[in-house]
């Protein structure tokens, strides 16, 4: 047993205990709290699609629906790794620190191209009085949305920034 045994990456047990406990109740509180905004915004989109005529999201609520979707599976995935860090009381092991790594920076990307879209067709609508249709399939939208954080995670990967002590 090495002199050391007793520290967790220079603090004592009780700080690393102390500092989970934090970082837990927190979450415990936020997360729950965004998740039902999330599903609030999640039924409201759906009730007011099931009510219009074609059965279609209406385009002023594809952006949002896209954002509050992909915030929400972040949410659920944080949750996840809260819950184990909670009562493991300790990170997740390989393969599955980078499984999750992949899934929560693949989220957290695609959400900031989502709202990055969100800001730029509403400049070129609001300021450019520009008219914007994005098509029946949103490929303008969900196509970055997509790509960008598939490319970010392989470019991640190859450098082995994903894993228990390189959290992303």
């Amino acid at each position: 047993m090495s002199p050391q045994s007793d520290e967790v990456v220079g603090y004592t047990q009780e700080e690393f205990e102390s500092g989970i406990n934090l970082i837990c109740y927190l979450a415990f509180v936020t997360i729950p709290l965004n998740i039902i905004g999330n599903l609030y915004v999640l039924t409201r989109v759906l009730s007011v699609t099931l009510r219009s005529r074609p059965r279609i999201v209406p385009q002023s609520l594809r952006l949002p629906f896209y954002i509050v979707f992909i915030d929400f599976l972040c949410s659920i995935a944080y949750g996840i790794e809260m819950v184990h860090l909670y009562t493991a009381r300790r990170q997740y092991e390989q393969p599955y620190s980078s499984v999750f790594g992949a899934i929560i920076n693949f989220v957290i990307v695609g959400n900031f191209i989502l709202i990055s879209n969100a800001a730029f067709y509403s400049w070129t609508r609001v300021v450019r009085k520009l008219p914007t249709d994005h098509g029946p399939y949103d490929v303008k939208l969900l196509g970055p949305a997509i790509v960008v954080p598939i490319i970010v995670n392989i470019v991640f990967a190859a450098t082995g920034s994903f894993g228990a002590n390189n959290y992303m």
